[in-house]
């Protein structure tokens, strides 16, 4: 019996043994599992941020961005506790058997809980860059300096990491303008490099050629030299002499040059650069196509126009085989071709190639603006729509001005570029981020989208293996998008404006019986043969209603002249109160009345050199509207002096659009529910504002810290009369809509800043003599 039980415990004893064992082998087994997963992660996480900075380089930056955030969510999950706990719970289960293992295991482990936060960062970096990259600084200035605030806890302050995230972020600033942070950035990152690397690592020339911009921007020529210089022996000491890199920087001093008047230094620093790049990427890589360009746009500066064409359309068909139809670089090289074509006594092929050139811009307007901020809309605006604009009109009214196909042309331009002015993109802004439709959030969400998506198709360089199917996917976004844009056109007027996109036609017949449209345009004027803008001018294009084809175009002059006449014109008009322009009847019994004697000469002068000039044109016209621009927006035309003391009012009947195309507003029917009206007339001008027995209205920080007396100038110190008439026509239009208007002191400021509004009207009278 005895036997049998030492048998039974030596046997409990090894099976424990046993069991152990196995079970510790068991634990290794899912700790090595775990550190599997972990490094699989790691490589997942390395390939996504390579297949972000590949779509980078290629600058296809908007589908780079998911993947890139992709990369920023996989660094964070391994970064947390979770895998590292349940590793290390299972490595110490089995510290006794596989001790050794373990250690060096644990090794392994803590390297990478150590260094999980700069991948962190290297992942939030490379998403900031790519938002900066395609334009949208409001995203990546946060994520640069969360990145920047990474490093400086995880790394040495004197880490090359450190500095790249800090030269990303100057470059983000000089992209906004803001150059003296800029700067400070750029030589906060080159003393990083100098004391962290060798003294001919290329990591130094990024700074360089940071700070060489900056200067070359403030004409600072022999200092920008000077460091592209520098960047430029250190990429040629440190790189191959045929990377891509190098043709960058000396295409930047070619640029340089060419600012300068060196063409003949610029013109061999071209040629290096494409050679390189020919190497390098091919010659039908968009980048040669590029840089080609610019060295046909040296020529042309030459007058060497027959190699300056040479090169121009062998860019273009470079684009036409390497880019998509649409892609913005192909609508440059088709109007840098067309300025040629101008200089060179061929304006209407230009003007075909223009055309071609503004259609690609239209729908990269519009893709820019349906996916962008504010402020890049402005920016897009300014170098944009303002030159291609601008190149249009000069060569109609320079080369072109009895032609009528040009000048339908240019009107139904004006009619597309005017309506992108900033108060028509806050309209449209408004609307869609605004709670005015709060039914359509999602199609709004799914638009914005799908408009993101078809600007990033339309960037894509395909392979050539891929081109078809990208076509394919390319036209599929553009249904769905279009789609999309005719579900919000039914329910918003904003967006059915812009989705549109009508023309002279549409707005000919939309015109008022016996009523034309006087659309004026300022627009700055290029000198094709010396590559210069030259001074503003004023434009007016006369639409009769019904006749598209009748466009009639007149140049009304220099815009500073025509300025001044408007400043001297308000002048005469707005200080009416000024002692020397106002008389008071004294002799009258009744309530004294003001008597306005003014000069009339101001406004019949503005009358000659504006309106006298399209008198002609106007034959047979009882209804104007008038769509004014540039200061001309400052001029109350109705009651411009006639030379029988009579006003335009008196003859015609005025109205005013911001552009022609705002007529086709009353075709569109909208199912969305709007608001309730809000009607504000007859204020009390004489409210004092410390009397408290009447509700004082809210503080809004929108007016809290305006300056009054700056906004009304000389209308501070005046006393308006209560034109009682207003709160008569108040209390009609309420009795139609079915509500109440508030009047005296209940038409205060802040009801307008409490409910949106899509257009506030003011009606004033003007009255030259009597009561």
């Amino acid at each position: 019996m005895l036997n049998w039980i030492k048998v039974f415990i030596i046997g409990a004893i090894n099976a424990l043994i046993y069991f152990g064992y196995y079970v510790s082998i068991l634990l290794f087994y899912i700790s090595c599992i775990l550190f599997v997963y972990i490094v699989i992660q790691g490589i997942r996480y390395r390939f996504l941020n390579y297949r972000a900075n590949k779509l980078q380089k290629l600058g296809r930056y908007d589908g780079a961005i998911p993947i890139a955030q992709q990369s920023v969510k996989l660094a964070q999950q391994i970064s947390g506790k979770t895998y590292y706990a349940k590793s290390q719970n299972a490595l110490e289960a089995m510290l006794n058997i596989l001790g050794k293992l373990y250690r060096i295991t644990e090794k392994l482990l803590l390297f990478g809980k150590k260094n999980n936060r700069t991948a962190i960062a290297v992942a939030i970096n490379n998403l900031a860059e790519l938002y900066r990259l395609n334009g949208q600084y409001n995203k990546a200035e946060p994520l640069f300096k969360q990145a920047i605030e990474i490093d400086k806890i995880a790394l040495p302050e004197t880490y090359p990491d450190l500095a790249h995230k800090i030269n990303n972020l100057a470059l983000l600033y000089s992209a906004q303008g803001r150059y003296k942070e800029a700067e400070l950035l750029f030589k906060e990152a080159l003393e990083i490099y100098k004391i962290a690397l060798p003294e001919n690592n290329p990591y130094l020339a990024h700074p360089l050629g940071g700070i060489a911009y900056l200067y070359r921007t403030q004409k600072q020529y022999n200092e920008a030299e000077a460091l592209l210089k520098q960047a430029l022996e250190i990429k040629k000491i440190a790189l191959p002499k045929n990377h891509p890199s190098l043709a960058t920087t000396l295409n930047n001093i070619a640029l340089l040059y060419e600012s300068q008047g060196r063409f003949n230094e610029a013109e061999i620093l071209y040629k290096q650069a494409a050679e390189i790049y020919k190497t390098a990427l091919l010659e039908s890589h968009p980048d040669f196509a590029s840089t080609i360009s610019n060295q046909g746009k040296l020529y042309k500066s030459q007058r060497r126009y027959n190699e300056a064409e040479i090169l121009y359309r062998q860019a273009i068909e470079i684009d036409k085989i390497a880019l998509p139809k649409n892609h913005p670089d192909l609508a440059i090289h088709l109007k840098y071709l067309a300025e040629l074509l101008v200089a060179t006594d061929r304006p209407k092929e230009a003007l075909k190639l223009m055309l071609k050139s503004n259609k690609i811009e239209d729908m990269t307007i519009r893709r820019i603006f349906a996916s962008s901020s504010d402020s890049d809309r402005i920016t897009c605006i300014q170098q944009r729509v303002v030159p291609y604009l601008g190149g249009l009109l000069s060569l109609v009214y320079q080369y072109l001005p009895h032609s009528q196909a040009a000048k339908q042309a240019a009107l139904n331009l004006v009619l597309k570029r005017k309506a992108l002015t900033a108060t028509a993109l806050a309209a449209q802004n408004q609307a869609v981020f605004s709670d005015r439709y709060p039914q359509l959030q999602e199609i709004f969400r799914q638009w914005r989208e799908k408009c993101k998506e078809l600007l990033a198709f339309s960037y894509e360089v395909p392979p050539p293996e891929k081109r078809e199917a990208h076509k394919q996917q390319l036209a599929q976004l553009q249904i769905e998008c279009n789609e999309l844009e005719r579900q919000l056109a039914r329910e918003v007027p904003e967006i059915a404006m812009q989705e549109q996109m009508g023309d002279r036609r549409e707005v000919a017949s939309e015109l008022p019986e016996g009523g034309k449209l006087l659309e004026f345009v300022r627009f700055d004027v290029f000198d094709f043969q010396n590559d210069s803008w030259q001074e503003a001018r004023y434009l007016a294009f006369v639409l009769d209603r019904g006749k598209p084809s009748e466009v009639e175009m007149i140049d009304l002059g220099e815009a500073e002249s025509i300025d001044r006449l408007i400043y001297t014109y308000r002048n005469s008009v707005i200080e009416l109160p000024l002692p020397q322009k106002m008389m008071w009847n004294r002799n009258s019994t009744k309530k004294k009345a003001k008597h306005y004697v003014y000069d009339f000469q101001p406004g019949k002068q503005l009358r000659e050199a504006v309106f006298d000039k399209l008198r002609d044109k106007l034959a047979g016209c009882s209804h104007l509207v008038i769509a004014p621009d540039g200061d001309l927006n400052l001029v109350p035309f109705q009651i411009l002096p006639g030379d029988d003391e009579t006003k335009l009012q008196d003859k015609y009947n005025i109205s005013y659009v911001s552009v022609g195309r705002e007529l086709l507003r009353r075709r569109i029917k909208t199912k969305g529910t709007a608001n309730e009206p809000l009607i504000i007339a007859d204020p009390n001008f004489d409210w004092p504002q410390n009397d408290l027995s009447i509700a004082q209205p809210e503080s809004n920080m929108a007016v809290s810290g305006l300056n009054v007396s700056q906004m009304f100038g000389t209308l501070a110190s005046v006393r308006f009369e209560r034109v009682k008439a207003t709160a008569d026509f108040a209390l009609t239009i309420g009795q139609q809509l079915g509500v109440k208007p508030f009047l005296q002191n209940e038409a205060t400021g802040d009801r307008l800043l409490k409910k949106p509004l899509a257009h506030p009207y003011f009606w004033g009278a003007w009255v030259c003599q009597g009561e």
